[in-house]
């Protein structure tokens, strides 16, 4: 009892700012950024004799989350008359989502009394992973407003995205329209007593999934890269993309006899969003 401790600690950091200027009664612009910042550290001890490691096994993960956003938005308005306004928005958007994670699991204590420690395990198989995402979108919305009763908007979105394949459009564009009728406006219900409100509403819109991060191209292991004598040696996982060129991450690997040996999963350079349809 008590000889497989896990600890966890967890640190986040959250900001956000914005600037406003109105230069005119109809119209205004802001802009606004946004930072998330996450880490958190891992370990787990499995203690000698333990039935899931019965030599012992230490893991120790690092993980940090960077997130970044912005938006620049334009607003107009204007009434033309008592019964017709309307108001426009436009902004352009910009993200980046960064994921480090550095982790190493040490096995087989030498002194199965020992401290917790990566030196008293006479193997380890480190691991590093970096995973960057890019997005960059336009919109705009227009909405507007008849008789006090009928609210009709039009939105559109054209994003992009780093996670899309090189054969595939750099920009995807995706349309939205909803329409609400509050027929109890109508002089016919005027006087109601039984239906005092009510009100018609349809939609349509488009959405979509990006791909997942570093899936349009296929990855590779270049063995052996490093060896020191005590851990396992460890290879060189990097991807080749005709846009980006060559990227790499180090990370544990299995060593073979080959000079590259692939990883499993090839890469599809014809991923795009996988866009649904909605109506309400």
């Amino acid at each position: 009892m008590y000889q497989d401790p896990t600890t966890i600690s967890l640190n986040e950091l959250l900001g956000s700012a914005s600037i406003a200027y109105d230069p005119a009664d109809w119209l205004d612009f802001t802009y606004r950024a946004g930072v998330d910042y996450e880490t958190d550290r891992d370990n787990t001890l499995l203690g000698y004799y333990d039935v899931n490691a019965p030599q012992g096994q230490l893991i120790r993960n690092w993980n940090n989350d960077y997130q970044v956003n912005t938006d620049l938005q334009g607003r107009a308005s204007h009434k033309f008359s008592e019964n017709f306004t309307a108001n426009l928005l436009l902004g352009f958007h910009l993200d980046q989502i960064q994921y480090n994670n550095n982790a190493i699991i040490g096995t087989t204590f030498i002194n199965p009394n020992g401290p917790p420690s990566i030196s008293n395990d006479a193997t380890y198989v480190p691991g590093d992973v970096k995973q960057i995402i890019r997005d960059a979108a336009s919109y705009g919305q227009l909405s507007v407003n008849f008789f006090r009763q009928l609210y009709v908007n039009f939105a559109g979105r054209d994003e992009s995205s780093s996670t899309y394949g090189p054969n595939v459009p750099s920009l995807f564009f995706y349309p939205a329209v909803n329409a609400a009728w509050e027929f109890t406006k109508l002089p016919l219900f005027k006087n109601n007593s039984i239906l005092n409100f009510g009100k018609v509403r349809a939609a349509y819109g488009q959405a979509a999934d990006q791909p997942p991060v570093y899936s349009t191209a296929t990855y590779y292991t270049l063995n052996p890269i490093i060896g020191n004598g005590f851990g396992p040696e460890i290879g060189l996982q990097y991807y080749y993309n005709s846009s980006t060129g060559i990227g790499g991450a180090l990370i544990g690997a299995p060593i073979t006899n080959d000079p590259i040996s692939g990883l499993g999963t090839e890469g599809n350079p014809n991923l795009g969003p996988e866009k649904t349809s909605e109506f309400e």
